[in-house]
């Protein structure tokens, strides 16, 4: 099997000139495949958190109780089947996505008294990540955690 060796000459390439190995799109779970070839990033701000498991031409939105929870771990390279002659010391950064449970508080007993531990979060549409809530606010859970009141 052939190790795929590309001149990049647009901008689906880290260089803008030169022969490299381009690796595939599905290494990435916050890129998806364009329809004319290359990858683009999904974006936040557009509603586009990671890419739709159904279709990886388009990206998909963590709900408002969730947030974007993103992993890097370095996989060898030869573990891809088109990179499988190639020597075993070379990694590449696979990157995960997935949509996670915004941190909560919660009541806790310490000793005969109940404490609340932690800070709720809250999440914006457009941002991918969540954010403490600002103070005298809570989250309004039952309708969906649409609001942070």
């Amino acid at each position: 099997m052939k190790t795929p060796l590309t001149y990049c000459k647009d901008g689906g390439c880290d260089k803008s000139f030169g022969w490299r190995t381009c690796l595939p799109c599905s290494l990435d779970e916050t890129t998806f495949e364009r329809e004319g070839g290359g990858c683009a990033a999904c974006e936040p701000a557009k509603h586009q958190h990671l890419v739709d498991k159904n279709n990886r031409k388009q990206c998909t939105e963590c709900d408002l109780c969730s947030e974007l929870a993103v992993q890097r771990p370095a996989v060898p390279l030869n573990t891809l089947s088109s990179f499988a002659q190639v020597p075993s010391e070379y990694t590449v950064a696979r990157v995960t996505a997935a949509c996670v449970a915004l941190p909560r508080r919660r009541l806790e007993k310490a000793g005969d008294v109940l404490v609340l531990v932690d800070d709720a979060h809250w999440r914006q549409r457009s941002k991918a990540q969540g954010e403490p809530l600002p103070a005298h606010h809570f989250v309004d859970r039952a309708a969906g955690c649409l609001n942070a009141r």
